[in-house]
């Protein structure tokens, strides 16, 4: 295979309306493929400057047949399908911090330190360990493995690790996140982190950086989604007080300006001091739809939300398509009336850190947490993780918004309990 050097172009190139530059790494790209394995990284190695083909290994990979027969659901949550088996973390002691603020747990980062991929089978309920992992966050599967977030020993910035689907190759990427994978795992969106700027959005190709967009000054970049090989991105403005949304391909590094995004019969973008965040990102049969949601004041509170069909690649696509779309309680909220120890007022008390589907079973996770006052940061209260279960709830059916009823069997998967 023949490297080029790297160049860099600007974005703004035939279009003066943009604000972002594209650094394109001009080589020939291999598409990420189970069926050509070759020799890869040993476990352990992280500073190897050569190209690394990810996931190499000695036999075909069953995460590559997942992607190309369309078996890989909820990739890029906590609870990931890929063919049979559902894959989770399960955490090991000081992984998750002592204290996080609204009892978030699963989203914040501790120390480093091991915790367990599990590989759970939802046929039998049997479950084993897949290998051990040092990270944190959600969990991306691309077609020869994972793509997961872990914290640097100093606990000062997150690495993107690779590793294969049992653990026996481990490449890790510094100053880099996954934020998302295409729908047939050849593209991985990560952000990166460099000293100065930043963050970056970038594509990799079998482990290869091939494209970059990185933001200019008052500008931040963030992600949205992956719809095939295009990488859709907001830009927001601060000085200028706009928000743009782009589509970037990870192949051609071609730049797309697909529309401005703002607030509906609002004419300041900016209100309140408040930009656009993605909420939801779907795949229809031409194009994508974003959901983009406002929030106002410290405490965070959605003001608006509005959905934009766009078609990735093609140049001012984007259109409005429909208002106040979020719920201002979270989705995860409502299965609290399966547990009875969720009582707010109670010291501790039981707190669903994420409810995920896949197919007509829920997979949620809860931690039992109490007060951690001398760790509060103003009205935001923190709360100190005792213990926490990993459940599904097959078929769950919510008899309406409000009432705390509900039918389902909760069926325990593991359960970890923390010291104090």
């Amino acid at each position: 295979m023949m490297y080029l050097t790297e160049c860099s172009m600007r974005a703004e190139k035939n279009r003066k309306k943009r604000a972002v530059r594209l650094a394109a790494v001009l080589a020939a790209v291999c598409v990420l493929s189970w069926l050509s394995p070759v020799k890869g990284t040993a476990a352990g190695e992280t500073d190897s400057p050569k190209p690394f083909k990810a996931g190499e290994t000695d036999t075909p990979s069953v995460f590559g047949e997942a992607f190309l027969e369309g078996e890989v659901e909820n990739n890029g949550g906590f609870f990931v399908r890929v063919g049979d088996t559902v894959y989770f973390r399960e955490y090991g002691q000081d992984v998750l911090p002592e204290t996080a603020l609204f009892g978030e747990f699963i989203t914040t980062a501790g120390t480093p330190g091991t915790s367990k991929m599990i590989a759970f089978d939802p046929e039998t309920g049997a479950s084993r360990t897949a290998f051990e992992d040092e990270g944190y966050g959600r969990i991306y599967a691309a077609a020869n493995g994972f793509w997961l977030t872990q914290r640097e020993e100093d606990g000062g910035m997150d690495d993107a690790v690779y590793v294969s689907p049992d653990g026996t190759q481990r490449r890790v990427y510094p100053a880099e996140r996954p934020v998302g994978v295409s729908e047939d795992g050849s593209v991985v969106a990560l952000e990166a982190f460099p000293e100065k700027g930043g963050p970056d959005l970038i594509a990799r190709i079998g482990g290869e950086e091939t494209v970059r967009a990185y933001p200019e000054e008052s500008e931040s970049l963030v992600f949205c989604g992956v719809s095939g090989k295009e990488i859709i991105f907001l830009a927001n403005n601060y000085e200028k007080k706009t928000s743009d949304l782009y589509s970037m391909n990870a192949v051609n590094a071609r730049l797309t300006h697909l529309g401005k995004v703002s607030i509906p019969y609002e004419e300041e973008n900016a209100f309140f001091g408040s930009y656009p965040e993605p909420k939801g990102f779907q795949m229809i049969r031409k194009g994508v739809v974003v959901t983009f949601g406002w929030y106002e004041g410290t405490g965070h509170f959605l003001y608006q939300s509005a959905s934009f069909r766009a078609v990735p690649g093609e140049e001012n696509s984007l259109k409005l398509t429909a208002e106040n779309v979020l719920d201002e309680e979270p989705e995860k909220e409502k299965f609290s009336v399966f547990y009875k120890d969720t009582d707010y007022n109670k010291d501790p008390h039981r707190i669903i850190q994420t409810a995920e589907y896949i197919g007509d079973t829920a997979y949620v996770i809860t931690a039992l947490a109490g007060r951690a006052p001398e760790d509060d940061i103003g009205w935001r209260e923190a709360f100190h993780c005792t213990e926490m279960d990993w459940d599904r709830i097959e078929r769950p059916d919510f008899a309406g918004k409000g009432q705390n009823k509900a039918s389902g069997k909760v069926e325990p998967i593991t359960k970890v309990i923390f010291s104090e």
